[in-house]
């Protein structure tokens, strides 16, 4: 009888522990998880129906082996994202965050001109800005930046 209470308690303990929530994670995700995100949210977003309007990004791609107005891609993608795009812009603002830090190299952003597009180019720009941004800040090439 006393093994069975002991199987009993036993058996009670594991299904609790296997039914207990999952302690959360309090870490905040990486970069890389951070922009690989974004890259796979990028893919579907799509312009309120029957909205023509034109969005503004910055007129030279971005490349990270001449790196500059990083910050001022990131803000001009989240001014011309929905509020349907709230993980992205959430994303964004927190990649901006994260190159704007101090381990980060200061990167030029004077020299950042922009144009009006439409959706179609707008999501092309975001998604191979996406696949260009260096999930470490510290590989990004510093040729033409300058330290502020």
């Amino acid at each position: 009888m006393q093994e069975f209470c002991h199987f009993l308690l036993f058996s009670g303990l594991i299904t609790y522990v296997s039914l207990a929530p999952a302690i959360p994670n309090s870490r905040k995700p990486d970069l890389e998880t951070i922009i690989d995100q974004t890259l796979k949210l990028s893919h579907n977003i799509t312009p309120d129906p029957g909205e023509k309007r034109k969005l503004t990004i910055v007129s030279e791609e971005f490349n990270r082996e001449d790196p500059k107005c990083v910050q001022t891609h990131i803000k001009m993608f989240i001014g011309g994202l929905q509020k349907k795009d709230q993980a992205i812009i959430e994303n964004l603002r927190e990649m901006a965050t994260l190159f704007n830090a101090s381990s980060c190299p200061s990167l030029n952003e004077d020299s950042c001109n922009s144009h009006t597009t439409d959706h179609k180019e707008f999501k092309t720009q975001l998604i191979q800005f996406l696949n260009e941004i260096p999930s470490d800040c510290q590989k990004l090439k510093l040729r033409s930046s300058t330290k502020s």
